[in-house]
């Protein structure tokens, strides 16, 4: 696998304030703050004109679940109009109750148009975050951090940059190759995802300096199922594992409802950071008994009045979380 290797890149604040302003997004999308999600929609289109794959997939998203379609098609139309790309998949499933539509149809159609130029002309994006003092004559503890779902490497790297400074630690932000937009990538694909994962970690191994027997699999959301599972179905080895407001449905179902998984031989630390109104809380509890009796050291940071999106504390919670794998 080539990548596009972007090694310390500076983090500008346009990308840190729309990571916050999306973060915050969820948060009052889940707490049904529909007012203020409206509010913060307009600005973001307005702040943030070179994103509007990012924008316009929010503001007709907003109004599709407000049961406002004419609103809906409009958006999805201005969005393309300025340079906004979503795959035939990504419609056909966020916006399901338009498929009758002959204007969304037309979109559908533009977007096939399109495909063949945006998927797959580029290989996927690798950002790697060195310590200052990074020689090849030391061994390095390795990150490797995995996106959420409909989400990208640009993310990941925002939530982990600060950790460098903490800690002397190699930190890798992947980016998945199922593209369903300019902005969202999934991990839906299990072999695809599992593959992409063990070829990124085999190619890092090779081209820097790092401690084998220190190497952290982090994830939000959808991307620790990922890693959990490539660990085992013995794709790769590792020493911990970080869930940042974790979704585990497919480990669960999959692994430990089917006893897949009879043992744990290699001695693993797993830290969890969740929210306590997160409707995946319960399956994150049942997935942290089921490996602690398998005989994993966990740890699990329950936050209070948090839903599925980053608590405010969310830096500091991530340096616990370090701490507890590498320990």
């Amino acid at each position: 696998m080539n990548y596009i290797i972007t090694e310390n890149r500076e983090i500008k604040k346009q990308d840190l304030d729309l990571f916050i302003m999306q973060n915050k997004l969820i948060s009052l999308f889940e707490k049904e703050n529909f007012e203020e999600v409206h509010k913060i929609i307009l600005e973001m289109i307005k702040a943030f004109p070179e994103e509007p794959t990012t924008t316009y997939s929010w503001a007709s998203i907003f109004h599709y679940y407000s049961g406002n379609f004419e609103e809906t098609l409009y958006l999805l139309e201005e969005g393309f109009s300025k340079g906004a790309w979503w795959s035939k998949t990504f419609l056909e499933l966020g916006y399901e109750k338009l498929l009758d539509s002959p204007i969304f149809q037309k979109l559908i159609d533009l977007s096939e148009e399109k495909s063949d130029s945006i998927l797959s002309k580029e290989s996927p994006n690798l950002f790697v975050r060195l310590p200052e003092t990074y020689s090849k004559q030391k061994k390095y503890p390795l990150i490797i951090s995995l996106h959420g779902r409909s989400s990208n490497e640009k993310d990941s790297d925002i939530l982990w940059h600060d950790l460098v400074n903490y800690r002397e630690v190699i930190i890798v932000s992947l980016q998945s190759s199922q593209e369903i937009s300019k902005s969202h990538y999934l991990w839906d694909n299990q072999e695809k995802s599992i593959k992409d994962l063990s070829e990124c970690l085999d190619f890092l191994k090779e081209k820097y300096s790092i401690d084998n027997s220190q190497v952290i699999i982090a994830g939000v959301s959808q991307g620790i199922d990922i890693g959990l599972i490539s660990y085992f179905t013995k794709e790769i080895l590792a020493s911990g594992f970080i869930g940042i407001i974790p979704s585990v449905y497919y480990l669960d179902n999959e692994f430990i409802e089917k006893g897949k998984i009879q043992e744990i031989k290699d001695k693993i630390r797993v830290c969890f950071i969740v929210g306590e109104e997160d409707p995946r809380y319960q399956i994150t509890e049942k997935v942290t008994k089921f490996l602690m009796e398998k005989g994993a050291e966990i740890n699990f940071i329950s936050c209070s009045e948090t839903g599925h999106y980053y608590p405010e504390d969310y830096n500091a919670l991530i340096l616990e979380a370090v701490d507890f794998v590498l320990e």
